[in-house]
């Protein structure tokens, strides 16, 4: 059975859930005593009015509280209002301990910013994280985007020593890009590729956790494309 599809109501709804019930209850037996009179029914009549508002406030926590969970199942943990973010990516590759996944469409500049004019790359690579970057083949991209694939990302790759290059590895895949992926260890970085938009760095990504239904999804497409993909 899975108790995660049961719903998790938060302690502090189930005590005024007690409460309310129990001053209920303390009134129907006041009541069927007869200790009733005008002062009692005066109580009676506000506590009813504030007991109405109170379950309508519960009622609405409670179909709040219902969709955050649904949320809570996605696993998102952030959200990148622009993905042209250096000191984001970068502190994220600095706690790697295991491997970086990088599905982009030039992948010009994260080999610039983080291979070319810095040591992050490097510094991981010594800690023995593995890297995969995945780029389209040229017959699947605008011209200017060969261009940089072949000036900035190849070249820069050309320059890794070969002990850089037995943990850092690049193939192209024969698809068009419609998402940017980077994985980071059990962070999944995720956002859209819009092929109009020449500025595809102003563009967001959401973060997920790993083990999620999204995460999952995306890590069986990028092993399926590495799988598939030649050097």
């Amino acid at each position: 059975m899975d108790y995660n599809n049961y719903i998790k109501v938060p302690n502090y709804m189930i005590w005024v859930g007690f409460y309310v019930i129990n001053a209920v209850a303390l009134l129907i037996l006041l009541f069927a005593v007869g200790s009733w009179n005008g002062k009692i029914e005066a109580i009676f009549s506000g506590f009813i009015v504030a007991c109405l508002v109170g379950i309508v406030q519960i009622l609405s926590d409670l179909d709040l509280y219902r969709k955050n969970r649904r949320i809570e199942k996605t696993r998102i943990v952030d959200v990148i209002e622009k993905r042209k973010d250096e000191e984001k990516y970068g502190g994220l590759i600095r706690q790697s301990k295991k491997e970086v996944l990088v599905l982009g469409t030039t992948c010009s500049r994260f080999m610039k910013d983080f291979v070319d004019q810095s040591s992050v790359v490097s510094e991981a690579i010594s800690r023995g994280v593995v890297f995969k970057l995945l780029i389209p083949e040229d017959d699947f991209l605008e011209q200017e985007d060969r261009g940089k694939i072949k000036t900035i990302t190849l070249q820069i790759y050309e320059r890794m020593s070969g002990d850089q290059r037995k943990f850092f590895s690049i193939k192209r895949f024969r698809e068009f890009p419609n998402h940017s992926l980077v994985v980071v260890d059990d962070l999944y970085i995720v956002g859209p590729i819009f092929r109009r938009l020449k500025r595809s760095e102003v563009t967001p990504s959401i973060v997920f956790r790993a083990r999620s239904s999204v995460a999952t999804a995306y890590r069986e497409y990028f092993d399926q494309l590495w799988e598939g993909g030649r050097n």
